[in-house]
């Protein structure tokens, strides 16, 4: 009866670590999909004030509809306005000392990349997620 058992498991585990081939049915997804982009972010930005260049986006899904608020260096909590989510790119505005900040991000998995404009000229910016915690 143990052999029986043992041959069993084998063959069980044996299916279970199959390579995945085109033909193949998975059943997980392995790429990140939009739904991800839910969260907090650090970020860092380039060629800009101090004060600016780091602080967190907090992401949520409110309702059916994204929302992104950025917390700055003194924890402020600031709004931003015409966001749009199309695949991985998310873009963006924002009002910093009355000054209109247009931004564009992609997602990749736990990182973004991205750029932005303001009457102060160009910027990039990157950032990675923050893990949640356990």
């Amino acid at each position: 009866m143990g052999k029986i058992r043992l041959l069993l498991l084998v063959c069980i585990l044996s299916l279970y670590f199959q390579p995945i081939t085109a033909d193949t049915p998975t059943l997980y997804v392995l790429n990140h999909s939009v739904e991800d982009i839910v969260g907090s972010w650090a970020y860092d930005v380039q060629n800009v004030d101090p004060q600016y260049a780091k602080g967190i986006l907090h992401i949520e899904k409110e309702k059916g509809k994204y929302v992104l608020n950025i917390q700055g260096a003194e924890g402020t909590m600031i709004p931003t306005e015409e966001l749009s989510v199309d695949g991985n790119e998310v873009k963006f505005v924002v009002y910093v000392e009355g000054d209109r900040v247009s931004v564009t991000l992609n997602f990749d998995g736990d990182s973004f990349s991205g750029d932005g404009s303001s009457s102060s000229g160009p910027f990039t910016l990157s950032g990675k997620r923050i893990p949640e915690p356990k």
